[in-house]
């Protein structure tokens, strides 16, 4: 696998977890925890 493609593979990986970090729902829930 070339170094660009693992480079892709990361970058897609951070995205999702940006993307989940982000999502409203989990911000919901988030806050739901806190008082």
């Amino acid at each position: 696998m070339a170094p660009n493609e693992a480079q892709i593979v990361v970058l897609t990986i951070t995205q999702v977890i940006v993307v989940i970090l982000l999502s409203p729902l989990y911000q919901g829930i988030y806050d739901g925890e806190k008082p």
